[in-house]
Formats: C-alpha cells, sequence, structure tokens
C-alpha cells in the first residue's frame, strides 16, 4: 500500500526509475480484480442489446401444433403410356402445361400399322368389287331365265289356244282325234316346264343373295380388321384422358418405345392433397382426423384433415397425407410447396416463450433471465414441455411477464451473469 501511495502522490520508491514503480502499481490493481471476481464466484459479460433477442414469457390457452413442410399433389394422377411398339415422332405439350381431356400430348409413329392399313384398304376394295360382281351376274341370270321362262309361258298359252281349237275340230271330225292328243301333250309338257322354270327362277335368285350375303359377311370382317388398325393409328396421337398439368414427360422426340412404356403423367388441378413431412420425433402426437393449416406463396388460408400416415421414417421424417377443405384459390397448383401446423392438442392457461435455438422438448435447460431496467441477465434454470410450431411451454422456473435472453448463449455457461450495453 506503501508503494500505491508514493506512486499516488508522485513518488518513487527508487528514484530515478519511475516506470518500473508504475508497472508495478498496475500488476497490482490487475490482480485486486481478478481476486474479487474469483471469491465473488459471479462472473460477467457485457453484450450490446441489439445483438440479442429478448423475449416475455405468456400465459394463455395453446394449440399444440407440429411443424411441417411439403408440397401440394393432385389426388387424381392418370400415368399415359403407349398401346403398342412405336416410335415418338412430335411433341405437342411439355411439363408444367395445362391440358384438356382429349387434347393430344405428342404424335407416336408405328410403320408397320401404316402398311397394314394400305394393305386392308386394298382388300377391302377387292372385296367390295367381288360382290358387285355377284350381283350383277345375278341379276343377268334373273334377267335371262325371266325371258326363257315368258318365251315358254307364251308357247303355253298359243298351245293352250291350239288345243281348245283342236278339240272342237276333232269333234266335228275336221281332224283325226290323234292331232288333239299330240296337242294335249304338248300342252301338258309346256305346263310342267313353266313351273319348273319359276322354281329355277326362284331358286337361282336364293342361291345369289345367299352368294352375296356371304360376300358381305367377308366385307364385314375385313372391315372389322381396318377399323381396328384405325383405332390403332387414332392411339398413335396420344392424348390427355384426364384435365391437368402435365407432370412429365420421360420420353424424348425419336424415341423408340416398347408396348406399355410411360410417355406422360398427367395431374389433375382438383382436388389437391398435401403431401407432408413431419419430424420423426413428433410423428408420435399425429392422428388420423388432426387439423392442419398451411401456407403457400407467404399467404396463409389453407386448411387440411390429416387422412393418412405412412408407417416408415426416411431421412429422419415421417410422411403424411392430408386432405384439403375449403375453397382453394387459383393460385394452388400442384407441386407447390406448403409450409405450416398440424393441431395435436389445446393446453389451457400455460406459460409459453418463443423457443430458444438451443432448446428442445421436455428438456431442462439455462436461459438468461433479463432484468430491464437493471440492464443485467441472470442465468435461470427452467424446465421445458411441449413445444408447439415456434413456441415451447414452461413447466418451471418462471412467471408470466419475465422475460428471457432466447438467443443462443450456449458460449457463455461459464458466466452466471451478463451485462446488456443499450
Amino acid at each position: 500500500m506503501k508503494a500505491m501511495n508514493d506512486i499516488l502522490e508522485g513518488k518513487s520508491s527508487k528514484k530515478g526509475n519511475p516506470v518500473k514503480a508504475l508497472l508495478i502499481a498496475l500488476g497490482g490493481v490487475i490482480l485486486i480484480m481478478l481476486g474479487y471476481f474469483y471469491l465473488s464466484g459471479e462472473p460477467t459479460l457485457s453484450a450490446v442489446q441489439q445483438t440479442i433477442t429478448v423475449r416475455p414469457i405468456h400465459r394463455s390457452d395453446l394449440e399444440i401444433k407440429v411443424a411441417t413442410y411439403g408440397q401440394l399433389e393432385s389426388k387424381f394422377e392418370r400415368v399415359v403410356s403407349t398401346p403398342m411398339e412405336a416410335q415418338v415422332g412430335r411433341i405437342l405439350k411439355y411439363p408444367g402445361e395445362f391440358v384438356e381431356k382429349g387434347e393430344v400430348i405428342m404424335v407416336l409413329n408405328n410403320e408397320q400399322i401404316k402398311r397394314d392399313l394400305i394393305d386392308s384398304e386394298l382388300e377391302l376394295g377387292s372385296l367390295k368389287a367381288e360382290l358387285n360382281r355377284i350381283l350383277i351376274e345375278g341379276e343377268r341370270a334373273h334377267i335371262n331365265n325371266r325371258t326363257e321362262l315368258e318365251k315358254l309361258k307364251s308357247q303355253q298359252f298359243e298351245t293352250n289356244v291350239r288345243e281348245k281349237a283342236s278339240a272342237a275340230l276333232a269333234e266335228s271330225g275336221i281332224i283325226p282325234s290323234i292331232e288333239l292328243s299330240i296337242t294335249q301333250a304338248k300342252q301338258a309338257g309346256l305346263e310342267k316346264l313353266v313351273m319348273l322354270y319359276q322354281q329355277k327362277l326362284s331358286k337361282e335368285q336364293d342361291f345369289y343373295e345367299r352368294d352375296a350375303n356371304i360376300q358381305k359377311d367377308i366385307i364385314d370382317q375385313a372391315k372389322r380388321k381396318r377399323d381396328l388398325l384405325l383405332e390403332k393409328q387414332r392411339a398413335l396421337n396420344v392424348v390427355a384422358h384426364i384435365p391437368g398439368v402435365i407432370q412429365s414427360i420421360p420420353v424424348k422426340e425419336g424415341q423408340r418405345l416398347a408396348n406399355g412404356e410411360q410417355v406422360a403423367k398427367i395431374a389433375s388441378l382438383r382436388p389437391l392433397i398435401a403431401k407432408l413431412k413431419v419430424n420423426q420425433n413428433d410423428a408420435s402426437n399425429v392422428k388420423v382426423g388432426l387439423k392442419v393449416e398451411l401456407n403457400s406463396l407467404g399467404q396463409s388460408g389453407l386448411h387440411g384433415v390429416v387422412t393418412r400416415i405412412y408407417p416408415v421414417v426416411e431421412n429422419g421424417v415421417v410422411t403424411v397425407e392430408a386432405d384439403l377443405v375449403g375453397p382453394l384459390s387459383s393460385h394452388e397448383k400442384p407441386s407447390m410447396t406448403v409450409e405450416g401446423n398440424i393441431l395435436v392438442d389445446e393446453m389451457k392457461q400455460v406459460l409459453y416463450i418463443q423457443k430458444p435455438s438451443n432448446i428442445e422438448k421436455n428438456m431442462v435447460g439455462r436461459l438468461f433471465k433479463f432484468d430491464r431496467e437493471a440492464g443485467v441477465g441472470t442465468r435461470t434454470q427452467l424446465q421445458f414441455g411441449k413445444v408447439s410450431g415456434k413456441f415451447i411451454v414452461i413447466e418451471s422456473g418462471a412467471a408470466e411477464g419475465d422475460e428471457f435472453i432466447i438467443s443462443d448463449t450456449r458460449k457463455l455457461e461459464q458466466f452466471k451473469k451478463i451485462e446488456v450495453v443499450l
């Protein structure tokens, strides 16, 4: 202390060496300060208020929410496949474009179908020509037979007249009776001949009609074959079976395709579902039927209900599906990203605070309780409970209105207090 007094009074214990005396004095001051902090057991650190985040403790009813994220998907999707071996000709629609039902997406080529269709048309033409030949021949034969029948009828009429005349002459004795008998025999023969010709005419007409019907059946078979080829040719125009948005076109122009190979995937615009991801630690709280609140494009307003929970964990998350309920705007489309919360519970009149970055649910942690008047933060132990979105429940260690520093202070573990510089 004498050395300190000497320095304060501008004196030196050893004349001619004032610098050495000054260094000794400063070292003494430092030792005294370190001793004070060591004995007090309360090391402090200054912090600028702008670099820390302070939040108050609230008390109210709190909905327990599980954070989730994912994307919107169509509830109805349709995979379009090629109906036969073919080659991609032209792609008319690409992923992201809207298509109406029946609209052509791409055109495929199949040279074998083209050749088969030409052969089918030629065969059909030949069969139709054969039918015309049968009909013409039948009509010609019918005319010839009718002509012969009319000749026979004419002869029969002539013989009938002659028979009547011969009967009168024979009765008068002008002509011998033998001539009458010859005339009568000739008349009887003509009657039979006319009857046979009539039967022949009827039968031949029936035969020609049968031939024509058989040929018509052959033509019908050829038409069905041709129509089948036309249907295959039309199927080369790949069309959308539902209205919606094209999600993928996994082929390129010129690519050869096997029968049944996928060429497009279409998703309907409505209805939509949300396929969401939930942390595996929170998945046990999620149940079918729980309400979902989602945001898209930075705007809230989407609501849904959990309909399915996948039974597997992938990369630490569980997939959950939710049906969207209520009206949707024109902005919501398949593949749009969303985020939000699943409402799993509601707690009555609980204490909670914005969740610090280094605190997890159901753990004991320490935060700096902030005294705004004194500008000091004092490390305080808290029991934390459930997490709800960006909030976490406080089971014990704090009261409503208390303020805590929620910034990450893990690097300040050795300090029991920090001084906040305003």
